[in-house]
């Protein structure tokens, strides 16, 4: 029997224990959690400075600020959520009592990534302790030394046969794919996402996938564009784009291109002063295939026609991509044919607004869309034209920080959602319970049939 046979069979057997855990004991594991967070602060900063050359400032906000928020909200409201609820009964169920029960689903496993290690990976975690399940988390290989100090962490932290962090490649997780898991988690690709729902199918495991997709900014003429190039500035090219729900295109009203791409390109300098390569706060490109990738598709697309407003400057010894902005652009261009995950951001001049709905009801829906307007009917129209996981208006990536709102995708860009209580309904089995009384209407449906018939006939 290998290791991860053996902790998956440990795990399997703590699975009632765990069930029956009050939501005091599953607060306090919370609570030592957040506690392990702000004793392990140092060395996320360094790690995620060396796996992405993130500012501590940035990996504070974007990742360890979202996570203590979350165990706070969680641990606020997790004795309500475990409560069983009372439903109303159809009038023949008089005399019967329904509820539902929230248990566990049982042994978890989490896969997280590699562009926000840390929040992406225990954000789900906080979720599924909250609901009372053992966990194994798996995380990614793609940024090691962010992925020991979150493995160091979470075996200083837990019990071992409740929580377990397994390292390792591709074997790694092809071998926990194929156990029997009662859920399993996925953070990453579309293309990996395929693979994961494909072993879970072989034992039945339901999934939540949450991938990603061409995220679109649909800009109306109504919005005030100096804002609008700021958000959009800010939104995707933190993390070096590398963030799933980061724009990944724009629509613009012909008449405004022009205008906007000057915006862009001031309030980029701004953010960073157009120092790229040694910046202290600009991050990265992953690891070298990743930013072949992106150099490729760039390159391919100005073969193809598309035009360099500004950026596209590559520096192969520190993986820095500089935020390149691209017009010009075709559907039929590499640069739209996937999503980009990096600092490289068509815009796409529109006629109209049907023509810009059109555009994007050809595209596999994203994971979110953004709207920049002032006019209801407009935002309006966007809206109700359009599908996606989530959407933000008048500003871009932030609406997954609302601890009230779902956050996940739909068709390709993933299933399921989480945060807040719908992270613990995610991790939890919502069990039907109806309670009989010894007096009720149901006996009406009993032989002979004839009384029973009579009443039913003049419904």
């Amino acid at each position: 029997m290998t290791s991860m046979d053996q902790t998956f069979g440990q795990m399997k057997q703590n699975c009632q224990k765990l069930k029956e855990q009050s939501a005091h004991l599953r607060i306090q594991k919370l609570l030592t959690l957040k506690k392990a967070l702000k004793s392990y602060r140092e060395k996320f900063y360094q790690a995620l400075r060396d796996d992405l050359r993130r500012h501590p400032q940035e990996t504070e906000i974007n990742e360890l600020l979202p996570l203590r928020d979350e165990i706070g909200f969680t641990s606020h409201h997790l004795k309500r959520w475990m409560k069983p609820k009372r439903v109303k009964n159809p009038l023949y169920f008089w005399g019967s009592r329904g509820y539902l029960h929230y248990e566990p689903k049982g042994v978890t496993l989490i896969i997280g990534p590699w562009n926000y290690p840390l929040l992406l990976t225990l954000h789900p975690l906080i979720s599924a302790i909250a609901a009372g399940n053992p966990v194994v988390v798996k995380p990614s290989e793609l940024s090691p030394n962010t992925s020991s100090v979150l493995s160091e962490l979470i075996t200083s932290t837990f019990d071992p046969n409740e929580i377990r962090a397994l390292q390792g490649g591709v074997e790694a997780s092809q071998r926990l794919l194929a156990l029997p898991f009662d859920h399993i988690f996925f953070t990453g690709s579309t293309r990996i996402g395929h693979l994961v729902m494909e072993s879970a199918a072989k034992n039945l495991t339901p999934v939540t996938l949450e991938l990603g997709g061409k995220s679109p900014v649909i800009i109306d003429t109504s919005a005030p564009l100096s804002d609008a190039a700021m958000k959009i500035a800010w939104g995707k090219f933190v993390n070096a784009g590398q963030t799933c729900v980061a724009p990944d295109y724009i629509l613009i009203h012909e008449s405004q291109l022009r205008n906007f791409v000057d915006l862009l390109k001031l309030h980029i300098g701004h953010f960073y002063k157009n120092q790229f390569q040694k910046s202290q706060e600009y991050c990265k490109i992953i690891n070298e295939s990743h930013f072949q990738r992106l150099k490729g598709l760039v390159e391919a697309s100005l073969t193809r026609g598309a035009r360099l407003e500004f950026g596209g400057e590559f520096f192969p010894a520190e993986q820095v991509i500089s935020p390149t902005v691209l017009t010009q652009v075709e559907n039929s261009h590499p640069i739209m044919q996937e999503e980009i995950f990096g600092p490289i951001l068509p815009i796409i001049p529109y006629r109209n607004h049907s023509e810009a709905l059109g555009f994007v009801r050809s595209m596999t829906k994203p994971l979110a869309l953004y709207i920049f307007s002032q006019d209801p009917q407009a935002t309006k129209l966007l809206l109700e034209g359009t599908s996606s996981g989530g959407v933000c208006i008048n500003n871009v990536t932030i609406h997954l920080g609302h601890h009230g709102l779902p956050f996940g995708g739909i068709g390709g860009s993933g299933m399921g959602n989480y945060h807040g209580h719908f992270g613990f309904k995610t991790f939890s089995h919502e069990r039907a319970v109806l309670h009989s009384q010894r007096f009720n209407l149901l006996k009406l449906i009993y032989p002979p049939y004839r009384s029973m018939l009579r009443w039913v006939q003049k419904m």
